[in-house]
């Protein structure tokens, strides 16, 4: 189908992403990368030249500001300074102990050995706090881990030693079990202290990232309003998503029908203008659905191509008006592309397609007559691959696997959206190899991608510039089924201030 460029955009958006929120930070990355500590000044691609990293130029900044002035409790120096206290007291008090001691029992051995073992890894920590004075939170993964095992061994030395010097000299007025408790805890301090100051000297500065943009959330929400509602969200594999053909016309309305032949003309005469072709083909339009976990079921019914352009795509506000029934809501289907080495894969769509020129886009189209099975359904798996096939030039045996994750809704055209998560055996370098956006029915101007991590998400929105309703839906349900309800709920709070509509 070809599908001719309207005169105007539904949805305007300006050259580049505005924000509130840029008026409380720099307008580019300041001091230096979480990860290598390479200088970010300057850069705004997103990736740290010198080691990979991603980062968000937006927030960067902020991250690093909030980590300056201790938004991590225990700031570096707090670190350092407890850490030596905590080895100062430790050795004073094992000398203590062992002056006043006048044999050797298992118990006083093993007490020595538990809070040794903890005041020479408080000592470690100390020394590496202090070395870390313009690179916080600590980044060394096996140090930290290191002094986690000796954290570990010392606590369980010291609640050993507790149970021996129960056995020992039993306390004379209490119960043993709460001498016990006790000499465990005393013994172990210095082990339980490592842990916590480990924990916040290696703090994951994800987290900090994260209550930086969930703090100016609050103060610079955005409307409150996602671009997208959610229908149905799982994860269907094929046979799991099943249709049902049933004979269910869009009830007719003198003024909807009337609205739909003018709005219908006036495209068939810029069509001509233009020397395009454009024709009314037939498609299948949701009439409704049933979402279980283990079944995702559409009730698909005729619709065309006209009615689309005629109500969801120039007049859904104005048919809203009358009715959500008297829309032509064809089923969209598209797919995020997950390429075998971990990134996602959208399109810009070209000026030549019908409607959101220059967005972001999924790869996708709707069900079609090609997409329709012999029982009179449709088959959405066949459509979804055979869109993808098409816009990546790639053949079937090149996608490993596909699942269905939901239905969303664009907010502004009301048309339902079947999404699907398409894991491919190819790199993303050899997709771009095959993309060639001079084909004849090629509807992209480029690909663009994100590396498939939960820190990568919003970063990606808020830096992309003309992002469609869609695309936003099928990141944040991919999210959702990959990283949690958690990862969910504050992607988007910080994106759009609250859940979509339909949770």
């Amino acid at each position: 189908m070809v599908r001719v460029p309207p005169d105007h955009d539904n949805s305007e958006a300006p050259a580049r992403p505005v924000s509130v929120r840029s008026t409380h930070i720099d307008a580019e990355p300041a001091g230096e990368c979480p990860d290598c500590g390479y200088n970010l000044r300057g850069l705004t691609a997103g990736r740290c030249p010198e080691c990979g990293a991603a980062f968000d130029p937006q927030f960067l900044t902020v991250y690093q500001r909030e980590a300056a002035r201790g938004a991590v409790l225990g700031h570096r120096v707090g670190v350092a300074l407890v850490s030596t206290v905590i080895v100062v007291g430790t050795g004073l008090a094992a000398a203590s102990l062992l002056r006043d001691v006048d044999e050797f029992r298992a118990s006083t051995i093993v007490s020595l050995l538990a809070v040794g073992g903890g005041a020479a890894g408080q000592a470690v920590l100390a020394v590496m706090a202090f070395a870390s004075m313009d690179a916080w939170p600590i980044r060394n993964d096996d140090a930290r881990r290191g002094l986690l095992r000796v954290a570990g061994a010392s606590i369980v030395l010291g609640v050993t030693a507790a149970a021996l010097a129960a056995l020992d000299a039993p306390a004379v007025g209490r119960p043993p079990a709460i001498d016990c408790v006790l000499s465990g805890v005393l013994f172990s301090l210095p082990g339980l202290a490592l842990v916590l100051l480990t924990v916040i000297a290696f703090h994951d500065r994800g987290a900090v990232e994260l209550r930086a943009r969930r703090w100016l959330a609050v103060v610079d929400r955005h409307d409150g309003s996602a671009p997208f509602e959610v229908a149905a969200f799982g994860r269907w594999k094929y046979g799991q998503l099943t249709t049902e053909w049933v004979l269910a016309l869009r009830p007719a309305h003198a003024e909807i029908d009337e609205l739909i032949r003018v709005t219908w003309d006036e495209q068939l005469a810029q069509a001509a203008r233009s020397g395009r072709m454009l024709y009314n083909g037939q498609m299948g339009r949701l009439s409704r659905f049933e979402a279980t976990p283990a079944r995702l079921h559409l009730v698909v019914g005729p619709t065309c191509y006209r009615d689309f352009v005629g109500t969801n795509l120039f007049n859904a506000a104005a048919v809203r008006a009358v009715g959500e029934a008297y829309l032509a809501d064809p089923v969209g289907v598209s797919s995020t592309a997950i390429t075998s080495d971990g990134y996602l894969l959208f399109g810009r769509r070209n000026d030549r397609v019908a409607y959101h020129p220059g967005y972001l886009h999924t790869f996708g189209g709707a069900l079609e007559e090609p997409d329709r099975l012999e029982a009179g359904g449709y088959d959405p798996f066949l459509a979804a691959l055979r869109e993808l096939c098409e816009e990546l030039a790639i053949v079937a045996e090149e996608v490993s696997d596909l699942s269905c994750i939901g239905i969303v809704r664009d907010a502004s055209l009301r048309q339902p959206e079947v999404l699907f998560d398409a894991t491919l055996k190819l790199t993303r370098d050899e997709v771009l190899a095959r993309f060639d956006r001079g084909a004849e029915q090629q509807e992209h101007s480029a690909i663009e991608w994100l590396f498939d991590g939960p820190d990568e998400v919003v970063p990606f929105l808020e830096r992309s510039v003309r992002v469609a309703p869609i695309l936003e839906g099928a990141l944040m349900l991919h999210g959702r089924l990959n990283w949690g309800q958690d990862w969910y709920e504050q992607a988007c709070l910080l994106r759009y201030g609250g859940l979509p509509n339909g949770g």
